[in-house]
């Protein structure tokens, strides 16, 4: 591999590149000359080797790029995208990939998630970016990935989503019960919403008596696995948050004061151990320390009283 090859991958607009895209660009080369002269160039500084068969530029390459030169062909989507967009608030720090296979990969001290997905789903680009060195879901496509494959998933918020690029999306999967899981969520999710400006730009947010209803529903459903509800349901009624009951018992068939005993039965039940499991960094020392002494008894506290005064 000559000079001028190397100092056109540098120039180039990828972070990333493969031993295959090298070879291709270094014609006729011999591969295992090939990988003796990256190891070279490697020693010498001006490549950084990521894992066997991937180099990058140097360290601070783009991660989303890699996720998809790991496995291709493969597109960013699920959780990545729909925490981007504001349609699930859960913090996750994995990246999630559609691919051909399903595989948990740790590299470079990123973890990457890879989901399957039907060849002929993941091979169509209807909502699909190309941002030029590696492609992404749209959010609505990232919705309807995580609809294939989950039959129930709690999303935060479905404001962001367009519901006609939904429905012109569907298709895609030939899915009967995407179809009516999609009109479900979207009759469910149906909640009122103020428009506020953030940085000059107008956006819906939802009211906070819907807010904690849903959040609420959300821990319910999801104790133990997603501690991040929890933290957000002391939070909300710390600080008085209505609570919209009509939401609640038509997501759950339960009276508010009925889901309140079942929330508290729950938490009781629930172990602290892993307490900080989705939160954790997100905190500093002294609010961890806080969570892990206080934070299910001072929630379980709150909920009671709640259930005096109702």
């Amino acid at each position: 591999m000559n000079q001028k090859i190397i100092m056109n991958i540098l120039r180039s607009n990828a972070t990333v590149f493969s031993f295959k895209e090298v070879l291709l660009a270094s014609g006729a080369i011999k591969p295992a000359l090939l990988v003796k002269q990256l190891s070279y160039y490697v020693k010498k500084g001006e490549l950084y080797s990521i894992r066997r068969g991937l180099y990058a530029k140097n360290s601070m390459y783009d991660r989303l790029e890699l996720a998809t030169k790991i496995f291709t062909p493969s597109y960013i989507s699920f959780e990545t995208v729909l925490i981007e967009a504001g349609v699930i608030f859960q913090h996750y720090d994995t990246i999630f990939v559609a691919s051909y296979q399903s595989k948990y990969v740790v590299c470079d001290g990123q973890t990457y998630l890879y989901r399957k997905i039907k060849e002929a789903i993941l091979t169509n680009n209807g909502g699909v970016e190309n941002r030029g060195t590696y492609y992404i879901a749209s959010k609505e496509r990232a919705f309807l990935d995580i609809l294939y494959l989950n039959k129930d998933y709690h999303f935060d918020n479905l404001a962001p989503l367009d519901l006609d690029v939904i429905q012109k999306l569907l298709p895609l999967y030939n899915n009967k019960r995407m179809v009516k899981k999609v009109l479900a969520y979207f009759k469910q999710f149906k909640k009122e919403y103020l428009v506020k400006s953030y940085l000059g730009i107008p956006m819906k947010v939802m009211v906070m008596a819907d807010m904690s209803a849903h959040k609420m529903v959300a821990m319910l459903e999801r104790i133990g696995s997603t501690n991040r509800d929890i933290f957000d349901t002391w939070f909300f009624l710390s600080h008085n948050w209505p609570i919209n009951e009509v939401i609640i018992t038509k997501r759950t068939g339960l009276s508010l004061k009925d889901f309140l005993l079942k929330c508290i039965q729950e938490l009781e039940a629930m172990s602290n151990r892993g307490i900080l499991s989705g939160i954790g960094e997100l905190l500093d020392a002294k609010q961890k320390d806080w969570v892990k002494k206080h934070l299910k008894d001072e929630l379980i506290f709150l909920l009671r009283v709640k259930l005096e005064i109702i």
